[in-house]
């Protein structure tokens, strides 16, 4: 199937893929990636895209894969659809209006792409947990699986506490409902007070647009410091091992470390933490 499907794509490109602005021609797929290799959907995924780029094709998939989307790419749009709780249906699009407005999100987007080829399972997830590394996301990860693992949250690890707002941005666009969790850094730091600032605006903006969309946790200066981490044990280990040795001597949701605390609010029905700028302020008066 895949090999008639590629001469296919091939055959329309050459028939008619002549450079066009004008779309002349719809192309509907469902479900393209079915029973196909994570290479070879990748390889339909370029060759989909390719076909629709300045040509008189639009093709319009339906998918179910985070593989089929690539939120690099020019002159293409995304819609989300959900199946909302009173059986109707939503509907949430965006274009290259959030992804390609300017050189500084292109080349964020690029730069995301590359290094994290999983961040659009995000795009299928009722809630995301924003963290800005491997020690987050590790320690998150597992105290999801081993105390909740009936909640569907997505730990979405941004590489940065810089690359939060960009993702903040694009789960606000589609309506998914996100908590931020990040370090506050030094309070000498003036660039990281700056940040710090600018994440909690875009909660502020999230849950402007829908309320309850967004929430955001703190750890005073860091997860290793809030923690009371042993730092010769994150030298000797090496970051993601120490942090996997240190959750998994958490053995209780009754402990009273900042992780369980922050996770045991964020999986409640109601969530009540919400650290604003006057909190990070407290913490270091």
């Amino acid at each position: 199937m895949p090999r008639g499907v590629f001469i296919f794509l091939a055959f329309l490109k050459n028939v008619g893929g002549e450079e066009s602005n004008k779309k002349e021609y719809l192309i509907l797929f469902e479900e393209p990636e079915l029973f196909l290799h994570p290479k070879v959907a990748y390889m339909l995924r370029k060759s989909l895209y390719d076909l629709a780029q300045n040509s008189s094709y639009q093709v319009l998939c339906s998918s179910h894969s985070p593989l089929m989307i690539d939120i690099s790419r020019p002159k293409s749009s995304i819609v989300r659809v959900v199946k909302n709780v009173d059986k109707t249906t939503a509907t949430h699009q965006v274009g290259e209006e959030l992804f390609q407005r300017n050189d500084e999100s292109k080349k964020r987007v690029q730069m995301i792409n590359r290094f994290n080829p999983n961040v659009c399972e995000s795009f299928y997830a009722d809630l995301v947990l924003l963290v800005e590394g491997d020690t987050e996301a590790i320690v998150f990860r597992d105290l999801l699986e081993r105390f909740f693992p009936e909640k569907e949250v997505y730990v979405l690890n941004t590489g940065s506490k810089n690359n939060m707002p960009f993702f903040q941005e694009i789960l606000t666009h589609f309506v998914i409902r996100h908590f931020i969790v990040h370090d506050t850094d030094t309070s000498d730091k003036a660039s990281s007070w700056t940040l710090n600032k600018k994440i909690w605006q875009q909660v502020e903006k999230s849950n402007k647009n829908t309320a309850g969309l967004a929430r955001r946790y703190v750890f005073k200066n860091n997860f290793e410091e809030d923690h009371m981490y042993n730092k010769e044990r994150k030298i000797a280990d090496g970051k993601p091992l120490a942090a996997f040795n240190f959750v998994q001597e958490i053995n209780s949701l009754d402990s009273d470390k900042k992780c369980v605390v922050f996770l045991k609010d964020m999986c409640s029905d109601e969530p009540k933490i919400n650290h604003n700028q006057q909190y990070i302020q407290k913490l270091f008066q």
